[in-house]
């Protein structure tokens, strides 16, 4: 095809004389119109001009219709050569049938040199379109043929290997790249006026911006200005459409050029950058030789992919870029130098590779013409995603979560979003990057279960749907049973991120009983993995920190102060840390002990959390703990109405924390201990109403709620509550184990006060909390018994384990009689620094109160469950009691709403157990 401006134009003339003056292997690498192959051409036409009896020679390689084999490739250009040499008969005519064969002896093609361009020795030869056959047996034959005498120069795209092989070999190259391709100034006001163009110094300077002196690019946008509105090739010529001439009418770009039309003089103002758009596309339908290039070695390996490839990115960080590609310096200077893009270098050292505007926009329209086409499409889309792959992989590694995430949805392959989904799940967690995940969720259950990572952070990013829409939350719950299933599977990875996902699952769907021990194995995970280096310290802290608080809001204290504390030991200054100093304070509150290290300080923590955005899965959650910390600090310190307005602002802000069972159990706390207790049992009943720990749908812990609604009830005086209450709990376990001896106590019973502490004392090694209340009731119990020694002994146990606080706090569990015995028989046994806390300590409401009404029954009744613990049946009893078997119905049960009995073995034992019998 011709070149646009036909022979007349030797607009690049300065290039001629760095063509005449370079070493014996020339190259000129440009990109795809740059012009490179049209000025070798007028170079040629340029030397024969000169000098008719020249030796030189054009070898002109059209763009193939298909990729060629290594020996098509070269048996054409062999044939090539000799017809331009005027050869009719190569020497060694073997060779050439091996290379139609596609056997190649390039070895042997390099030996024999010097005998096959023995007629070339001494000419000129000018390769033109060079890059469409460019690969590495040509590159050696032609290096033979200039260590053989011939002066060659070569068009490609990427020059590097050719480069390389020839300065390894000792061959001169002289190199011609796009600075030097680039159309200066005066270069496109001279084209400009072949196309009838005329530009001021305002109109040039913007086509120079728009275009960034791309010759293709200049190109287009004169013939535009110039009133062209259509381009077609032909075979032998480019032929144009003029504005306002029928659409059938065409004339070849030289006719158009030569024609006596005036001068239309354009002004900046026109030359708009939706001017340039439709220059680009007009010139599409020209885009033969760029489809065939993406189809050559050079198309597909080198400089145009990384073109292409960074234009979709706008901007990137020199790290990212050479991390990503491998000739990353070189091209990016050949970039800058062209005028086509820049590095923008920060005071750090760093530096950003950034497009200028024009520049990218024309390279993305380069894309759109190689997705027009069918093969090309899906050869641009595999190429797409390994670089977008590598790009995310990058920004992953170094932080950039966002980035990598957007570079994934961008690029729109759910198996390679899901993969990145798997392995960054936390992260992506973390930082809330949840876009272009919900539609995972509302997919088809076959659908999900494909993409069990997106899924879940589907879910969480429209959990409010799976809460409150009944579907949905099926939807939730299949998850979480499909995910089970697949636990323990693949490498430790995998099961992380499996058992992370069942976690949020967890969290989002309240489904507090499912996938029990998960934190264990996730737990466990972490530490292993982060020892062998399979991840880094900020994902195992995020780790630690959601096995932590889905533990936490599940009751299981333990395992989530365990796992905030190797949040400390990591040392981070993250976020991550301040939300394990605040939970971590928060549980040493709850439990009595001193989990954070000095150097920690709550206030900053706290300050920190206020001031940084928090993790959105964690955002209500970290609230709720912010509040507990104060909370547990107020109340350590007896500040026992300030602890309660705390946890009522608390809840107030946010509603669902009273769903928390340690906000719950604060709560009820501050209330009993401010003498509040009928306000507690209140809280419970209205609990207990909207379906209670199973029911209501909160995170309510069974042990907490059912130790929080007896000591409420028992405060409250509300005894045949109590009782109901205790007979659905078990007696495993710390708070069962309070939760029966407060109801003992308080009822006047004996209670096995050694068999309680064995009980209670392995449960778990953050029970000192409730050890001490459970030991200050049976205090009061042996008191009350009158086992003064087994008291003493008891009573010196708890001072010396406990801090001041503590023993207050245990003080307010009892009655004020309970805790005056105490403070006597502290003095008593010589425990003055005792006594003054206990003493202390019986100024203010109590929580329990001794010999709380016991259920009254009348003589009647007495004498109705005498009847039945005999054996009697109503009709037996009856008799003795002169009564009718359906009065004596209607005791029974009586009977039974008192005492918190069903059936006749109830009624004997509960009546025995309070003393009635």
């Amino acid at each position: 095809m011709k070149e646009p401006y036909g022979s007349r134009s030797a607009v690049r003339a300065r290039l001629f004389d760095v063509f005449a003056h370079s070493s014996p292997l020339l190259i000129v690498a440009g990109l795809p119109g740059s012009g490179k192959d049209i000025i070798l051409r007028q170079w040629f036409a340029r030397l024969r001009a000169e000098d008719p009896t020249r030796n030189a020679y054009l070898i002109s390689f059209p763009p193939p219709h298909r990729r060629l084999g290594s020996g098509q490739a070269l048996t054409l250009g062999v044939e090539e050569v000799a017809r331009q040499l005027g050869v009719q008969s190569i020497p060694h005519q073997e060779i050439l049938d091996g290379f139609r064969r596609g056997r190649v002896d390039c070895e042997r093609v390099e030996a024999m040199a010097d005998e096959l361009l023995a007629p070339a020795r001494g000419a000129r030869l000018i390769l033109s379109g060079y890059q469409y056959q460019s690969r590495e047996e040509f590159d050696r034959l032609i290096l033979a043929a200039v260590r053989a005498g011939v002066n060659v120069a070569v068009s490609v795209v990427d020059s590097i290997r050719l480069s390389r092989v020839a300065e390894a070999q000792g061959v001169a190259v002289s190199l011609v790249e796009d600075a030097q391709l680039v159309l200066q100034g005066p270069e496109i006001s001279a084209i400009a006026r072949l196309f009838h163009v005329s530009l001021d110094a305002d109109a040039l300077a913007r086509v120079q911006q728009l275009t960034c002196g791309s010759p293709r690019a200049v190109g287009a946008l004169l013939l535009r200005l110039a009133g062209v509105t259509r381009v077609r090739a032909t075979q032998e010529h480019i032929e144009v459409g003029i504005e306002g001439e029928p659409e059938d009418r065409w004339v070849s770009v030289a006719s158009f050029a030569a024609s006596g039309a005036g001068l239309r003089s354009v002004s900046a103002g026109a030359i708009t950058r939706e001017r340039m758009r439709e220059a680009l596309t007009m010139l599409r339908s020209d885009s033969g030789g760029m489809l065939e290039l993406a189809r050559c070695e050079q198309g597909q390996q080198g400089f145009l992919p990384f073109v292409l490839r960074l234009a979709e990115t706008g901007r990137m960080s020199m790290e990212a870029v050479r991390a990503v590609f491998g000739h990353s310096f070189e091209y990016v200077a050949r970039l800058c130098a062209a005028g086509y893009a820049d590095v923008e270098f920060s005071g750090t050292g760093g530096g950003d590779f950034v497009w200028r505007p024009a520049a990218r926009e024309i390279f993305l329209d380069w894309a759109d013409v190689l997705g027009a086409d069918r093969e090309l499409r899906v050869q641009e889309r595999v190429a797409r995603h390994a670089v977008g792959a590598r790009f995310a992989q990058w920004h992953a590694q170094n932080g950039g979560i966002a980035e990598a995430l957007g570079i994934l949805l961008e690029l729109g392959d759910p198996e390679m979003l899901e993969a990145f989904a798997e392995r960054r799940f936390i992260d992506l967690l973390w930082e809330g990057q949840l876009e272009g995940f919900s539609s995972a969720f509302v997919q088809s259950d076959r659908g999900r279960e494909s993409r069990l990572a997106s899924a879940t952070l589907g879910v969480l990013a429209s959990f409010p749907l799976c809460r409150n829409d009944a579907s949905a939350a099926r939807d939730a719950q299949r998850l979480i049973e499909v995910i089970s299933e697949l636990r323990g599977q693949g490498d430790g990875l995998h099961q992380l991120s499996t058992d992370l996902q069942l976690l949020v699952l967890i969290g989002c769907t309240r489904a507090w009983d499912a996938c029990q021990f998960v934190e264990d194995e996730a737990e466990a995970l972490v530490v292993q993995l982060l020892s062998e280096g399979s991840i880094a310290e900020t994902e195992a802290a995020r780790s630690h920190v959601l096995i932590a608080i889905i533990a936490y809001l599940r009751d299981r204290v333990y395992l989530s102060g365990q796992a905030l504390q190797r949040v400390m030991a990591i040392g981070t200054t993250d976020v991550a840390h301040s939300i394990a100093v605040v939970v971590l304070a928060g549980i040493e509150g709850y439990v009595g002990q001193d989990l954070l290290p000095a150097s920690a300080s709550v206030e900053e923590a706290v300050e920190t959390l206020t001031r940084e955005p928090l993790p959105s899965f964690t955002a209500p959650e970290t609230r709720s703990l912010i509040a507990l910390s104060e909370f547990w600090c107020r109340f350590g310190e007896d500040r026992f109405s300030d602890s309660l307005a705390v946890i009522r602002r608390a809840i107030a802000d946010q509603p669902a924390a009273l769903g928390q069972p340690l906000v719950l159990w604060a709560y009820t706390v501050a209330l009993l201990t401010t003498g509040q207790a009928q306000t507690a049992n209140a809280l419970y009943e209205r609990i207990d109403a909207d379906g209670g720990v199973t029911g209501s749908g909160a995170a309510y812990s069974v042990r907490l709620y059912h130790l929080g609604a007896v000591l409420s009830a028992l405060s409250a005086g509300k005894l045949e509550r109590a009782l109901h209450i205790v007979q659905s709990c078990g007696r495993e376990g710390v708070t069962e184990v309070l939760t029966h001896t407060a109801l003992a106590v308080c009822t006047g019973q004996e209670s096995s006060g050694v068999a309680l502490m064995k009980a209670a004392a392995p449960s778990s090694a953050y029970s000192h909390r409730i050890d001490e209340i459970i030991q200050g009731i049976q205090i009061a119990s042996l008191v009350r018994a009158g086992d003064v020694d087994a008291a003493a002994v008891l009573l010196r146990t708890v001072f010396g384990a406990a801090r001041e606080a503590d023993c207050m706090i245990t003080g307010r569990f009892l009655s004020v009689e309970d805790v005056r015995l105490l403070a006597q028989l502290a003095a008593d046994a010589g425990e003055v620094e005792l006594s003054r806390i206990f003493a202390a300590s019986a100024q203010g409401p109590h929580v329990l109160r001794t010999g709380l009404m016991r259920a009254e029954l009348t003589e009647v009744e007495l004498k109705v469950v005498r009847g039945v613990q005999r054996g009697l049946t109503n009709v037996q009893i009856a008799h003795e009691c002169f009564l009718s078997a359906n009065t004596v119905k209607t005791h029974l049960s009586r009977i039974s709403r008192k005492l918190g009995a069903h059936g006749r073995a109830q009624i004997v034992a509960r009546a025995q157990q309070l003393g009635i019998l």
